[in-house]
């Protein structure tokens, strides 16, 4: 049974804010804790203990406690700027545009496709990816151009920088396209991930990457 309080003591200060009609504010800690209270083990009861969250961050599991977390960053397309062209060169050279750092031991998976002209007939292209030392990787690419030419198109490497060559065996000068799959397991040595191009065959006339050629490089672990 609640207690009767003698009028002559007063109005308490917590009691005077519900009769000038107002409310107890929740705090953020009162709102977490009776969350957390409803949140258990899959296993059992024991309940989990509460760590620490920061403004903006969900709650999340961790071992045997619920702490705050953030949301992972959306996958940033790679692409190309502006356009890049080599004349009279089959030396690979770096793509500017075309390049994504790693840290040691990660996992990576980039798919990118390359828009790319406009004598192919005469310059044909060659590429190349560059990766950290240590690193594992598997390049493989196929090429195709508006007419059928090429009568092995799919080309395969796992050496850094090892080339991709098409020499000039499309069937058809301009447009061209490479659809690019490299998956690359890094070691020890944090770097880049960086496409190299060059002609085939040295020629006067421009091998050009054309702007928008690009990709969504993955981090699988």
């Amino acid at each position: 049974m609640p207690t009767l309080r003698d009028q002559s003591q007063g109005v308490l200060p917590h009691e005077s804010t519900h009769v000038s009609g107002g409310s107890d504010a929740f705090l953020s800690t009162d709102i977490l804790e009776a969350i957390v209270k409803r949140l258990r083990e899959t296993g059992g009861p024991t309940t989990l203990a509460m760590g620490a969250v920061a403004d903006g961050e969900f709650l999340k599991r961790s071992g045997s406690s619920i702490v705050g977390g953030t949301a992972g960053s959306a996958p940033v397309p790679v692409r190309m700027t502006a356009d890049q062209s080599i004349t009279s060169s089959t030396t690979l050279t770096n793509v500017t545009d075309m390049v994504k750092s790693i840290a040691a031991n990660e996992e990576w998976l980039w798919m990118f496709d390359l828009d790319i002209g406009a004598a192919l007939k005469s310059t044909g292209i060659k590429i190349a990816v560059t990766v950290p030392s240590g690193a594992t990787m598997n390049l493989l690419a196929i090429a195709e151009s508006r007419s059928v030419g090429l009568s092995s198109n799919v080309r395969r490497t796992t050496s850094s920088g090892g080339a991709l060559d098409w020499d000039t065996n499309f069937g058809g000068d301009d447009p061209g396209l490479v659809h690019v799959l490299l998956w690359v397991l890094n070691s020890s040595n944090a770097g880049n991930m960086q496409l190299q191009f060059a002609q085939s065959s040295s020629s006067g006339s421009a091998l050009t990457i054309r702007k928008g050629s690009g990709g969504t490089p993955g981090k699988i672990a």
